[in-house]
């Protein structure tokens, strides 16, 4: 294995870094999974060589994959777990038997399980968050306010409950009538 070549194609996945104008996998983790099948194919020489370059080129493809993401702060994770599922999808086979590999295979699993649940966070908090700063004032006010005060804001709680209820769904509207019944126990 040319030490040259591995420099070529580092060099070329950090080029593209620079030129990034696209949400989706990028080219060169298709192109990698090409290029290790070749060079297990066509191995001759020593192994630890080609360790040494997938160490050497995997390291630079993720290094610029964050990167990438990082372009464009909204689509961070969505980026993230696009770019980890094609590197897993593309080199399962490979992973099975090569070991270098395989290291990779799971790097890029714990970067897409990590990507998955920021997303579904982010995603949850987006669609939920009046409904959790709702329930957020009922509870504070629970706490806080004497009978009294908690029967004089029953109305008030009601309409900002029927306006929440209408955007959030189903789901907010069972929701809210659990924290209604809470607040009026």
């Amino acid at each position: 294995m040319k030490p040259q070549f591995v420099d070529d194609a580092c060099y070329q996945t950090e080029k593209y870094e620079r030129n990034v104008r696209q949400i989706g996998v990028v080219p060169y983790i298709p192109r990698f999974s090409q290029l290790a099948a070749r060079m297990e194919q066509y191995i001759n020489g020593s192994r630890d060589l080609v360790d040494q370059a997938y160490t050497k080129i995997v390291t630079i493809m993720f290094v610029t994959l964050e990167k990438i993401a990082q372009v464009e702060p909204k689509y961070v994770d969505i980026v993230l777990l696009e770019n980890y599922a094609a590197f897993q999808h593309s080199l399962y086979d490979l992973a099975n038997v090569v070991p270098t590999l395989a290291k990779y295979y799971h790097q890029a699993s714990e970067g897409y399980e990590q990507a998955c649940s920021r997303l579904i966070n982010l995603v949850i908090y987006i669609h939920f968050e009046k409904l959790f700063q709702f329930a957020r004032r009922i509870e504070e006010l629970m706490y806080n306010m004497s009978p009294e005060e908690k029967a004089a804001m029953a109305e008030q709680m009601e309409r900002e409950k029927s306006r929440l209820a209408q955007s959030s769904g189903r789901w907010g509207r069972e929701k809210l009538k659990l924290f209604s019944h809470e607040l009026m126990d």
